[in-house]
């Protein structure tokens, strides 16, 4: 069965159980200063398909001078109950405002 689960922050567990399929991510960036840069890291605490208690590891990286992206992934790959989904990002100075997001599904 589908199911929906939103949140304002860019950090998503998978619940027990269950799961989760990632689709693509999105992320984007605006400066009020010229030239200002922002690398962002779609982390998870598994890797090839184990669970990495506490440990982010990096599924994706993506940088962005001003603008938007949005990365598919043609075979999304599973990751387990309980895994830690997250978006974090670096920016080259002050000024920038950010937003990420992912999508998929869920299932048990």
């Amino acid at each position: 069965a589908f199911e929906k689960n939103n949140s304002l922050q860019a950090i998503w567990t998978v619940p027990a159980g269950k799961t989760a399929y990632l689709t693509d991510w999105h992320y984007g960036a605006a400066s009020i200063n010229a030239s200002r840069w922002v690398r962002f890291l779609l982390h998870a605490t598994a890797q090839d398909g184990v669970y990495t208690k506490d440990l982010f590891c990096t599924c994706d990286i993506g940088v962005i001078l001003e603008g938007s992206q949005t990365q598919p992934f043609t075979h999304p790959n599973p990751l387990g109950e309980k895994t830690d989904i997250k978006i974090s990002m670096i920016g080259s100075g002050a000024g920038i405002v950010c937003s990420g997001r992912f999508e998929g599904w869920y299932e048990s």
